[in-house]
């Protein structure tokens, strides 16, 4: 991740130059037996109900359904960003601004590479005949795009997605001090973008999609706004004052995966859908908040507290697909948001060293409209946002030696219950992952700092809380995801500046 900063005083303004480049490669791996070896077995094998299918119930579900699917995720992540600006000087009193341009380029692929080692030899063992040969295992047959190597390797499934998102912006600011108490911020920033999207695919659950049989499937999106803000400050006195603020928000639209699959076209039938959307467009709010900020008791206390309304157009969301458990971005609708914040810290006149603090959330996120009701109806919650949130932490520092600084760190999060689906959960028709419920974890900190380094030794989620946070169904599997268990190490931090 390296990053140049230049800077240069021109007297009537100073100028800024940042250019920096973030390389990322993850490489990843799960199991995907259960949504891949073991649907196979028993929905398409077991679910065909005539021989010679029939005829291998038991070897289909302990012999093919057991067989280890390992699945390889590798991504790649390049983003190049540059940004001049021209700032006041320092110096300048009462009008303080800023203008400038910036660019990036983003790029990043996906593969997703997923094999069931000696399923074919499996599968010929047990029927007698070449899986590439069978008109179940082998959708190509009788079609114009035949592949009589469907199952080479033993591929199940495979995408390889690149996506190029390049960004231009140009933006300003100017505050003034209208008075020593009153003071007025306005800016703007106007963007461009664009992304590509192409992707590649191949494998028996990837038959009927675009990009499969060496033909890519390509999209783009093009995208452009302007997101004006506007600050008020008012201050009551030296430790105290009130804000409002009003402001534009803006996130980029983009091209999503065809998918077109068998499996996922039944799945966008159960949602209303013919097919999922070859793009999304951007989504655009205007957030207004109140606000104020205080110090109090001899500066040992700080209270900051806020309330916002929010009003969210074409508001984005992703949209799991039943059967398949595919998924894909799409503007469901307009939507609302109203909440508060409070963040309180304190110092103990009595405990040199020691601050505490509490933070607390609370907002209702619901839709106000929709495109497609079966997708997501109005009234429903805002998809993954918490009804509350609440922290509270501790930390204190002492003086070892003259060169060398303790410290203890604590904290207790809590995230309030959310909504992972808009399918709504019935007796007759669960969706374990409509409900995600609320959660809580401790983490701990303790060590020292000598000089430009740190050594600590950590505890996070303390408790082990395993609370399934969500529980989304795939190709016909519940699945759970959890906190990340207790984990427990040593770190060692250098700050050099």
């Amino acid at each position: 991740m390296p990053s140049l900063t230049v800077k240069k005083g021109l007297g009537f303004a100073d100028l800024t130059s940042i250019t920096s480049y973030v390389g990322r490669r993850v490489l990843r791996q799960a199991d995907g037996t259960y949504y891949n070896s073991v649907p196979i077995a028993q929905f398409t094998l077991d679910g065909a109900g005539v021989p010679p299918y029939s005829d291998h119930i038991a070897e289909n579900n302990n012999i093919l359904g057991n067989l280890a699917s390992p699945v390889d995720f590798t991504d790649h992540f390049n983003t190049w960003t540059q940004e001049l600006r021209l700032s006041s000087p320092a110096d300048q009193k009462r009008i303080h601004w800023v203008a400038g341009v910036f660019a990036s380029d983003q790029e990043w692929s996906h593969l997703d590479y997923e094999t069931i080692p000696g399923f074919s030899a499996a599968f010929q063992n047990i029927y007698g005949y070449n899986i590439n040969a069978d008109p179940l295992m082998n959708p190509t047959i009788g079609t114009p795009s035949y592949n009589p190597h469907e199952w080479a390797n033993d591929l199940v499934y495979t995408v390889d997605d690149h996506n190029n998102v390049t960004q231009y912006a140009v933006f300003g600011q100017i505050d003034v001090d209208v008075t020593s108490k009153l003071h007025v911020g306005l800016g703007d920033r106007y963007v461009k973008a664009k992304e590509s999207l192409t992707e590649f695919g191949a494998g028996y659950f990837e038959y009927g999609n675009a990009g499969t049989n060496g033909t890519a499937y390509q999209q783009t999106a093009n995208f452009s706004t302007s997101t004006p803000k506007v600050t008020i400050t008012y201050d009551l006195n030296s430790q105290a004052s009130l804000y409002a603020s009003a402001g534009k928000g803006f996130r980029l639209g983009g091209a999503t995966s065809p998918n077109t699959n068998v499996a996922c076209v039944a799945g966008l039938l159960q949602l209303g859908d013919k097919n999922a959307p070859e793009t999304y467009g951007p989504d655009h709010l205007w957030s207004y908040e109140f606000g104020t900020k205080t110090l109090l008791f001899d500066k040992t206390l700080s209270v900051n507290a806020d309330v916002y309304y929010i009003d969210w157009t074409a508001i984005q969301q992703t949209i799991t697909i039943p059967i398949c458990g595919g998924a894909f971005n799409a503007n469901v609708g307009d939507a609302k948001a109203i909440g508060s914040e409070v963040e309180v810290r304190y110092k103990p006149p009595v405990i040199q060293g020691l601050t505490l603090g509490v933070n607390l959330g609370g907002e209702h996120a619901y839709i106000t409209s929709s495109t497609n009701s079966l997708t997501a109806a109005v009234g429903q919650d805002v998809l993954y946002t918490p009804e509350y949130t609440a922290s509270v932490i501790a930390n204190y520092g002492w003086q070892v030696t003259s060169s060398v600084q303790g410290f203890v760190r604590t904290d207790y999060e809590y995230t309030g219950k959310s909504f992972g689906s808009y399918v709504i959960s019935t007796a007759s028709a669960p969706n374990p992952s409509y409900i995600n419920p609320a959660y809580s974890v401790v983490n701990l900190s303790a060590g020292v700092n000598v000089g430009k380094f740190e050594i600590a030794l950590f505890a996070k989620n303390l408790f082990d809380d395993r609370t399934i946070l969500q529980s989304p169904l795939i190709d016909g599997e519940i699945q759970g995801y959890t906190l990340r268990p207790r984990t427990v190490g040593l770190s060692f931090q250098a700050k050099f500046q």
